[in-house]
């Protein structure tokens, strides 16, 4: 499970933020939202109380979405650097907005606790080369590095220093060679099943960052299907039940169907380039299902609604829970931007409280949101909720609701955030929408009346 990330100039990032995932609140606050986690230390020693969730709110480009880009984008390095060319460079983008920073690399850790052993990994990294690299583990003692990396030199070929862990392998050691300027140790451990590096690589693999409405629902399997109809039911919508059916093709075979699309020769000449991709297609398409959504009309009888014709609340909440009922039986860390697009506050609230409730397994959900109606229910601890607020400088910056001292557990924080008792809030100044107002009653120049 996730115990914390940290970034710097990254993105919107310019000093370091950290995302605690540890419980801070008292044990009696939303008690399901948090995860006993044992340690290997010792038998005696108490279990590390990790949070399920994590809900980050703010102003628009305050730097929400950019933490999620920062953990997806270090995770992403991590699965592929081994195999990325050398002009690829890496996919650091430094803070743009302070001169100085920007020539400097940006720095990524994370805390982990896999399998009752706490680990620290972390790089630095410009948009070229690693400057550094670590990985420290804290099993039945103290915290102790297994390996630590250091650029000795920046020139065209930057030459590196390796230190190693007593406990490292030769196997691991060897590698070093292997390692590329702008490639990850680590990464390229977990290809050679290097047991140092595969238990934090494979936690980073199985991280999924869900993009937004556009992303395409892959076919469930017969059992998702049945939890998806369950949960459309759940949510009112009035379906009856979904099944899967044969993919509709009739746009294909209507295209092949097809003689001629008119006189124009160039539009003939498309038709014949496009003939054989859409003949694969239609191929393709006969051994594939999609989703039917079968409701009942008036006299009971079964009725077809094709996708197409589903509202956009429907499809979302349908991805949504997919993806998150998905990723819970992987055990991975799963990314959301923008829970609340398309759903209303009340399917929200319930999504996210089946998500508390489901047995525990190591899964969590780090979330961003606009909806303030879930800071007054009980959906979130303080310490699940976090706000990133944007420096006059353009920086972004993170911290959590628990910092904030005499907050009593029973208080309207939704009302409190928006009166800006917590930060976070875009500072809109109305004069700038009375210049555009005196703008538009002037008739453009150059133009008379309409």
């Amino acid at each position: 499970m996730l115990i914390s990330f940290s970034v710097s100039n990254h993105l919107s990032f310019k000093e370091q933020v950290t995302l605690h995932m540890t419980a801070v609140g008292g044990p009696s606050e939303l008690p399901g939202n948090v995860r006993p986690v044992p340690l290997n230390r010792t038998s005696a020693a108490r279990p590390l109380e990790l949070l399920k969730s994590a809900i980050i709110y703010g102003a628009n480009a305050s730097g929400k979405t950019n933490l999620l880009c920062a953990l997806r984008d270090f995770a992403q390095f991590v699965r592929k650097s081994h195999d990325m060319p050398l002009e690829a460079g890496t996919p650091v983008k430094p803070f743009l907005l302070d001169k100085e920073i920007r020539r400097q690399p940006a720095v990524f850790e994370i805390e982990l606790l896999l399998s009752g052993v706490r680990y620290r990994y972390g790089f630095s990294a410009d948009e070229q080369n690693v400057h550094e690299e670590w990985l420290y583990i804290a099993d039945k003692g103290p915290e102790k590095p297994l390996f630590e990396r250091t650029m000795e030199s920046d020139g065209e070929e930057p030459r590196y220093a390796y230190r190693f862990g007593r406990s490292v392998k030769r196997s691991f050691k060897n590698l070093t060679d292997k390692v590329r300027p702008n490639a990850l140790m680590l990464s390229v451990g977990a290809q050679f099943n290097a047991p140092e590096a595969v238990a934090v690589a494979t936690f980073l693999s199985r991280l999924f960052n869900y993009p937004g409405f556009d992303m395409p629902l892959k076919v469930p399997t017969q059992t998702e299907l049945a939890f998806l109809g369950t949960m459309l039911q759940f949510a009112d919508i009035g379906l009856d039940h979904l099944e899967l059916t044969q993919r509709d093709a009739s746009d294909l075979e209507a295209f092949l169907a097809r003689e001629s699309r008119g006189s124009n020769e160039e539009t003939h000449d498309i038709d014949r380039l496009l003939r054989p991709l859409v003949q694969e297609s239609l191929k393709k398409a006969k051994d594939e299902k999609e989703i039917g959504y079968v409701y009942k009309d008036s006299q009971g009888e079964p009725v077809f609604i094709p996708e197409r014709l589903q509202s956009k609340g429907t499809m979302q909440l349908l991805r949504t829970f997919l993806t998150i009922l998905r990723q819970y039986r992987r055990n991975a860390l799963i990314l959301i931007d923008e829970i609340e697009d398309s759903l209303h506050p009340l399917l929200c609230e319930a999504l996210l409280k089946f998500f508390h409730d489901l047995p525990d397994n190591g899964s969590q959900l780090i979330c961003t949101t606009h909806n303030t109606d879930m800071l007054n229910a009980d959906v979130f601890r303080r310490d699940q909720v976090w706000i990133t607020e944007k420096t006059p400088l353009g920086a972004s910056k993170l911290y959590s609701l628990a910092e904030f001292k005499g907050v009593r557990k029973e208080a309207k924080l939704g009302k409190q955030y928006l009166e800006g008792r917590y930060g976070g809030l875009p500072i809109l100044d109305s004069r700038f929408l009375e210049k555009i107002k005196e703008a538009l009653a002037k008739p453009p120049a150059g133009e008379g009346d309409a």
